[in-house]
């Protein structure tokens, strides 16, 4: 099936998701992208359509079609519930058309799965564009109204996602709460940076384990102040290529004993930090965007197609969602603005309470006497209020190769998996930056700043223009097009300090922490979720620390949508084996006016209003 170019330069409201949202006047083509003819707000712009329009199934939204002869065709993952469904109704003895009545599942030829496993929704605007309730101008009592929906916002509970790829067995297995996605790109850049340091101090380990062959060599683990855990590494004398080794993205490569034990699960072997999804499973946002189109939608990047297979899902509709149009969606995901803290009038005092208090600061009366709650274990030990960008241009990175498409392997989870470490898009920027990295003069990152170290590896000046696309961070300057007036979705932005670097009061550290059985998303013991590299995977009680930016607004909370309140939240990290249990422990010893101290600071954690609208 060819797709319909539909241009139209207005859209009555009457029209909207009644046209394709994948048209001519929004496409994005790559090749030009990368030639300079778009500039960075049309790109934006764009992209922020393809997140807001419901897609439909001229675009190629859902899986599989009515045959010629009116029979109907099923998609890979229908095909994979169908095969299921069949084995059930085997075992109990029954039809699967009558399993399939008392489950109450309607033929695909009716109706798509909703909620389940996928198709879940038309757009991705569906379930990120709540920030929350406040009071308007006009209002003189206490009642609240809820704010205009905004682009990129959280997910209310109702919104909550169920994902199965062993449906209908079990019925659930993963609640997943939609979060926010202001201020992407600078978690991205964190991320990216962080993995960086740890793959140099990894190199720089390697190379002390072969200057001495059979003894154990060990580093702490520590990018921008954050403690990973420990690295041991061991060389047996059969390998000699110390670059081989370097580069190596295996967990366990030939010659080598790598002991991540120190590592506490903390990261994967690999070293990447990856900041997205509630585990840490995804370490690119191109690649959680592409994935989540398929997931939710049924709408399949090209990039995901393999040779001579432009319809994999079956729908009828060919190269559904570009290269381009995939890099425009990830730009305005990335570009989106972040969230501010915003303190009530006459609230300042308490608040200043609540932040000592949060970061460890606080004393009961006299400064001279022990914390109220001691830094190791406060909120903030975790949460950390600010990590440092070096370096504040971000590429989004043209694919390179054929990603895995849906399979019906069991893995969970938005992210499909890649053969290895070596195909993902920071593993790509690290390997332009590594030999830079490993140079003679600051060869060994232990003992020299890592900052300084980046930076010189960086070409100076501006954007750098790598033959990708990517935009400055702080002035949203493209590396590639014209300049232009950025659009208010993504103003303002984190002010740059003199030297060029960004602190991002994220209030997260980046890596996992077991949060005990009280918070476990397994089903089962022993389940374990998958990343985007095959092979590696996450446990059930392991869970990425989250961004506590934007937290107001961004009701319900924890994974699962468990927790309706901040206090509720709090108290959830309380359970069997949580790392987080000293914590909450000193938290409960407070006064009720210091714990609703430590609230009132967090509620000052605000999802912005889009300035376009006169919301209060």
């Amino acid at each position: 099936m060819i797709r319909l170019g539909v241009c139209v330069c207005v859209l009555s409201a009457s029209a909207l998701a009644q046209t394709p949202a994948i048209n001519d006047t929004v496409d994005i083509d790559q090749s030009r992208l990368l030639a300079g003819d778009y500039s960075l707000r049309e790109v934006l712009e764009a992209g922020r359509h393809f997140f807001s329009t419901p897609y439909l199934p001229q675009d190629g939204y859902g899986e599989g079609h009515m045959g010629d002869d009116g029979t109907w065709v099923s998609g890979p993952r229908q095909a994979c519930f169908e095969a299921r469904l069949a084995g059930m109704a085997d075992e109990m003895g029954l039809t699967p058309d009558t399993l399939r009545t008392k489950l109450n599942f309607p033929p695909f030829s009716q109706t798509r799965f909703l909620r389940l496993n996928g198709l879940d929704s038309q757009s991705c605007f569906e379930c990120h564009n709540s920030i929350g309730s406040d009071h308007l101008a006009d209002t003189t009592s206490s009642a609240l109204a809820r704010k205009v929906s905004v682009t990129g916002g959280t997910a209310g509970f109702a919104s909550t996602a169920f994902i199965n790829p062993l449906l209908p067995d079990p019925m659930i297995l993963l609640r997943r709460n939609p979060p926010h996605v202001f201020g992407t790109g600078y978690v991205q850049r964190l991320a990216d940076e962080m993995t960086f340091e740890l793959r140099t101090k990894r190199c720089s380990l390697i190379r002390l384990a072969m200057a001495d062959p059979g003894t154990p060599q060990t580093t702490d683990l520590v990018a921008k102040g954050i403690d990973f855990g420990t690295l041991t590494v061991t060389y047996d004398g059969s390998r000699f290529n110390q670059q081989d080794a370097c580069s190596s993205t295996e967990c366990n490569p030939q010659g080598f004993t790598f002991d991540y034990r120190g590592l506490q699960k903390s990261v994967s072997c690999d070293l990447v930090v990856r900041p997205l999804q509630w585990k840490g499973n995804a370490s690119s946002e191109r690649n959680f965007v592409k994935d989540a189109l398929e997931f939710h939608f049924g709408i399949l990047a090209v990039e995901k197609h393999r040779p001579n297979d432009p319809d994999p899902d079956l729908d009828g509709v060919d190269n559904e969602m570009s290269i381009g149009n995939v890099t425009a969606l990830t730009a305005f995901t990335v570009s989106i603005r972040p969230p501010q803290q915003i303190i009530p009038p006459g609230k300042e005092a308490i608040v200043e309470r609540g932040r000592q208090i949060f970061t460890g600061e606080a004393h009961a009366t006299d400064p001279a006497d022990t914390p109220l709650i001691p830094p190791a274990i406060a909120c903030a030990s975790c949460h950390t209020p600010s990590l440092q960008i070096y370096d504040p241009n971000l590429t989004i990175l043209t694919p390179d190769r054929v990603d895995a498409r849906f399979t019906c392997d069991g893995q969970s989870g938005l992210t499909q998996q890649r053969a290895s470490t070596a195909d993902l898009p920071v593993m790509r920027k690290w390997r332009r930056l590594q030999g830079q990295l490993r140079s003679s003069a600051l060869r060994d990152a232990r003992t020299g700043s890592f900052k300084a170290l980046l930076l010189s590896a960086m070409r100076p000046g501006g954007s750098r223009k790598v033959g990708d696309y990517g935009f400055n961070l702080t002035t949203l300057e493209p590396n590639i097009g014209p300049a232009a007036t950025p659009p208010s979705f993504s103003l303002p932005r984190l002010p740059a300090n003199p030297d060029g670097t960004i602190d991002v009061p994220l209030f997260s550290d980046l890596r996992r922490h077991d949060m005990g059985v009280g918070l476990s998303d397994s089903p089962t013991d022993g389940f374990e979720q998958g990343t985007d590299v095959s092979g590696l995977v996450v446990s059930d009680r392991m869970f990425l620390t989250r961004s506590l930016w934007g937290l107001a607004d961004s009701a319900p909370y924890l994974h699962d949508g468990r927790a309706l309140t901040i206090r509720d939240a709090i108290l959830a990290h309380k359970s069997e084996g949580s790392e987080a249990n000293a914590s909450i422990d000193a938290f409960l010893s407070l006064s009720d006016d210091d714990q609703q101290a430590v609230i009132e600071f967090l509620l000052t954690q605000r999802l912005p209003p889009d300035p376009r609208y006169n919301d209060n």
